[in-house]
């Protein structure tokens, strides 16, 4: 079974932006301090450089993350309101401690509520996977004639809408049009799994399919091959395999089903998404 998406893990440039910001923003009030120390600075709180330093990081990490963030987008801006713009005062040390505080609140709320996906973004990603796969499959089906193409979307169409009888007669269409041979073998057992499966569902068998399955040469033109360790229920997910597969075929090969296919994007992209984090995307 699919794991639901959670946060993001974020990469090794991302990790040290987000280690920048508390130590930028931290670290430019120990060196303010030092200056005023030493006699460079009059005032404890005029080197203000490390705050903005890390409100840009703050806004660099924020633009990386799968959610966007207005607040910690907007952060530079206020640093330089604030701490740089002249003004009737100057920037004190306390308010670079707050400042800094406030940076390390926004980073904390910007790690925790913005690394998830939103369900757009996350739509759009599998989108973008499902368009990848199509043309990664392409070369191996260009030859597929619009006779057998049509009955091959109208395989899907049919099981999708829970016509049964009609998904497994076009199944079987499909396969006759493809002819014997080893020729689109994974097509022809994603044919044989579906017409199958909606032979039994027809008769309110809803027990597993395990006789039919994609051999290991088949995996190449699968969309979902996952590792066996991360397999949980294989006839499930030859099952989707199978959907998936009949529909992008279809949908590159099938020119009077494309309005009809293009309605059932939505049901395809879900159903991939619900295999993100197994496909590490």
């Amino acid at each position: 079974m699919a794991k639901e998406a959670g946060p993001v893990p974020l990469n090794v440039l991302d990790h040290w932006i987000a280690i920048g910001v508390p130590v930028t923003s931290f670290g430019g009030i120990g060196v303010s301090l030092i200056l005023w120390y030493t006699g460079i600075l009059s005032e404890a709180g005029q080197f203000v450089w490390g705050s903005v330093i890390s409100s840009f990081l703050l806004a660099i990490l924020a633009y990386r993350l799968p959610r966007l963030d207005i607040v910690a987008l907007l952060a530079p801006a206020y640093a330089i309101i604030i701490l740089v713009v002249p003004m009737e005062f100057t920037p004190t040390l306390l308010l670079q401690v707050v400042f800094a505080v406030s940076m390390t609140i926004l980073l904390a709320r910007l790690l925790i509520r913005f690394r998830i996906p939103g369900k757009d973004a996350g739509a759009m990603i599998m989108k973008d996977f499902l368009n990848s796969y199509i043309e990664r499959i392409r070369p191996h089906y260009c030859d597929i004639g619009a006779e057998t193409a049509h009955e091959v979307a109208s395989a899907f169409l049919s099981f999708k809408f829970g016509l049964y009888p009609n998904a497994t007669h076009d199944a079987k269409n499909a396969l006759a049009l493809l002819g014997p041979g080893t020729d689109h073998a994974p097509l022809k057992t994603a044919l044989a799994l579906i017409g199958e499966r909606a032979s039994r569902l027809e008769n309110s068998d809803f027990s597993p399919i395990t006789e039919t399955l994609f051999s290991p040469a088949d995996h190449e033109d699968l969309a979902l091959d996952l590792s066996a360790e991360d397999i949980d229920d294989e006839p499930s997910l030859a099952l989707d395999n199978a959907l998936i597969l009949l529909y992008a075929v279809s949908l590159m090969a099938s020119d009077e089903d494309q309005q009809a296919l293009n309605e059932h994007q939505r049901f395809i992209v879900q159903l991939l998404g619900t295999y993100r984090n197994l496909l590490d995307i």
